[in-house]
């Protein structure tokens, strides 16, 4: 104990020997450790900010799916649809962590305004539902997919690359699950972008009923869903799958492959989105 009092004396003695440079020491440590806690404290706000923005634009708090669907690619997507597409989303809706519930089909197709033909990746989606939740969606012309019954929104990419505009009439052509060919007559109602190019280089929105009636099928592909709060995913997800053992819940976290989580760590992609900004 006395070999520790008199290195204590001595370490003490040795910071008042020179006051200015103990005082310089002591302030460049409490500089450095103020630095470190605002640097994570600017990461942290960034991350959640760009995790409510894409909840808010592209993915709700995850997706509902049938087991195995998003980790694989099938030849005949559909046959691993959702069928009884009514019945489970009551079952969902009456889950009471959930305050929304979209569903949805993916599909490609190709686009012509009478003079351009292009191929871009189409979402059925249920307008008046999704116009509420999805809010941060960059609506740069027109407005987003409500009751329309022959809305089209254009990602702005393909938009530029059609030359359309609000208003104009665009043919939408798509092969039926039964191998024919369909084709609807859509009036374009809005121009969006989120940031990613890649996606709005190909995306175009249209009613869900008419996506169904353009490939000929009464099933869903996936639902997202809206939540009272990020931490019920796992409550939520755990009551889904009892009581459909057929289904999987599949998270933002691993949809999103851009958040820097344990998944990826591409922060470029966070700086792009909160540049661009919810509004354009």
């Amino acid at each position: 104990m006395g070999a520790f009092t008199m290195t204590l004396k001595l370490a003490f003695r040795n910071l008042l020997r020179n006051k200015r440079r103990s005082i310089a020491i002591l302030l460049t440590i409490v500089a450095g450790t103020s630095s470190l806690f605002l640097f994570d404290g600017f990461n942290t706000g960034i991350m959640n900010q760009y995790r409510e923005n894409t909840i808010h634009a592209r993915y709700g708090y995850g997706q509902i799916n049938t087991k195995g669907y998003h980790a694989k690619v099938y030849e005949e997507p559909w046959e691993h649809w959702i069928d009884d597409a009514d019945s489970v989303l009551q079952s969902i809706r009456e889950i009471p962590e959930v305050t929304h519930v979209f569903p949805r089909i993916e599909f490609y197709g190709l686009l012509n305004n009478g003079q351009i033909s292009l191929s871009g990746k189409g979402q059925g989606i249920d307008g008046p539902s999704e116009a509420a939740f999805f809010n941060t969606l960059n609506i740069v012309a027109g407005k987003a997919l409500s009751d329309e019954p022959d809305g089209l929104v254009l990602g702005q990419g393909l938009a530029n690359s059609l030359n359309a505009k609000v208003g104009d009439h665009i043919t939408l052509l798509a092969n039926t699950i039964y191998a024919s060919i369909n084709g609807v007559d859509l009036v374009v109602t809005g121009i969006f972008h989120t940031g990613a190019k890649e996606f709005d280089d190909v995306v175009f929105r249209l009613p869900l009923k008419l996506s169904q009636e353009l490939l000929d099928t009464d099933k869903i592909e996936k639902i997202a869903l809206g939540l009272d709060e990020l931490s019920s995913w796992d409550r939520v997800a755990d009551k889904i799958t009892t009581k459909n053992a057929e289904l999987e819940a599949i998270p933002f976290a691993v949809l999103d492959k851009v958040t820097p989580n344990k998944y990826s760590t591409h922060y470029s992609c966070v700086i792009r989105t909160l540049y661009f900004g919810r509004n354009g």
